[in-house]
């Protein structure tokens, strides 16, 4: 080999060097950032190995490959259950490990918080569908929740359990407007839906509503039944916005 080839073989060396070692870099990003498409399939297999040992008196399907997390060096899979809605949870398979170390099955569906998401969806809508029919104003949404101390509590929730709009279980509801609405209109559209929900025996124990248009914001939350029964509703709101560090009615506007 004589000099001249020598040099071009070298040259030609460093030059697929240079292109191959960013290349290679960039490759390693990425499958830090976001995980191996070939480690992601050896995951999903553990974890329907893990369902399937585990799990096996539940109608269970894995609902997705395993998605990679590089935060904590995990892929998860969404765990689904084929003929009950309120049986869904993750499973987490380490690829330090390359086996499944935790699932939450226990703080998803034992809980019993599955279900009350489930049934606040559920009274968000029955609700949602009230005030399309009857109510005087147009709600752009609604969010029904049950009372957040309530959130862990099996003895409440259960799998399964069916809607019941009298569940004695505190609940609240905001409620969502968009357009120009001065204080005084905002506490009649409070007052009318209260009545509204009594009237249909829906025990409502706190309200909030969120009024935005194009200049502003206005969020008005935390007020009790007793303040919207008490006749001066709309002075309230004034206080609040007069006196937020003392007033029980939390009030907020962005203009």
């Amino acid at each position: 080999m004589n000099k001249k080839t020598m040099v071009n073989k070298i040259i030609k060396t460093i030059i697929i060097s240079i292109l191959i070692i960013p290349a290679l870099l960039v490759l390693l990003f990425i499958n830090n950032l976001f995980g191996s498409p070939i480690t992601s399939l050896v995951a999903t297999r553990g974890i329907n190995k893990y369902i399937n040992e585990n799990y096996n008196n539940y109608d269970l399907k894995v609902s997705n490959s395993a998605v990679y997390n590089f935060k904590n060096g995990m892929y998860s899979s969404l765990v689904e259950s084929n003929i009950e809605e309120d049986i869904h949870f993750y499973v987490h398979w380490e690829r330090e490990s390359r086996e499944v170390v935790s699932d939450t099955f226990d703080s998803d569906v034992q809980s019993g918080i599955n279900t009350w998401r489930r049934l606040s969806r559920e009274y968000s809508k029955y609700i949602t569908a009230l005030i399309d029919e009857y109510f005087d104003y147009e709600v752009s949404h609604v969010d029904v929740i049950y009372d957040a101390e309530f959130e862990k509590g099996i003895d409440y929730f259960t799998v399964g359990q069916k809607f019941n709009k009298n569940l004695s279980v505190p609940s609240k509801i905001t409620i969502y407007l968009v357009g120009n609405y001065n204080l005084e209109t905002i506490a009649n559209i409070v007052e009318g839906l209260y009545h509204l929900l009594e009237i249909n025996s829906c025990d409502i124990g706190e309200y909030s509503v969120v009024v935005e248009n194009e200049k502003t914001l206005i969020q008005i939350s935390q007020i009790k039944k007793q303040q919207i029964t008490s006749g001066n509703l709309y002075d309230l709101f004034i206080e609040a916005q007069a006196n937020p560090e003392t007033s029980e009615i939390l009030f907020f506007m962005k203009q």
